[in-house]
């Protein structure tokens, strides 16, 4: 058994020539099992510091990239088994309501349900790990 791990993607400041290199590499392996290891989304919504100055887009542009990325993952790896565990900067923004703004709260809070830019389209195959207990991923 083939497994596969990248993590910190933080989109959408991927550098492009990264997931290119991510894609071409698990394309030519090809894994039985995949591992999001989290920072999946920059979670720029969900700070607790100033936005710095290069910091020009918004949860929207977040969510599309990280709809577009998955698709892609989801066309190298097939039937591949996928999971995703939520790193620090998921779980804030997904998980700490209190840090987001609340007029886009329910869209952090009803993604799944939503399907903001196909996000839980592209995602319906991959197993979500979102339950953090002290810092230790707990998979069932």
């Amino acid at each position: 058994m083939k497994w596969a791990a990248v993590g910190c993607l933080h989109a959408p400041i991927t550098h492009p020539g990264y997931l290119d290199w991510v894609l071409k590499t698990l394309e030519e392996y090809k894994p039985d099992i995949f591992v999001n290891l989290g920072d999946w989304f920059e979670g720029k919504a969900a700070k607790r510091w100033p936005d710095h100055p290069s910091e020009t887009w918004d949860l929207t542009t977040e969510f599309q990239h990280v709809s577009k990325q998955a698709q892609s993952l989801n066309v190298v790896l097939g039937d591949c088994q996928k999971y995703w565990l939520h790193g620090n900067h998921d779980f804030n923004l997904f998980h700490e309501p209190h840090r987001v703004h609340k007029d886009i709260q329910p869209l952090i809070q009803g993604w799944r349900d939503s399907n903001p830019y196909g996000i839980a389209t592209a995602l319906e195959d991959w197993k979500i790990i979102d339950v953090n207990v002290g810092g230790i991923w707990l998979v069932q």
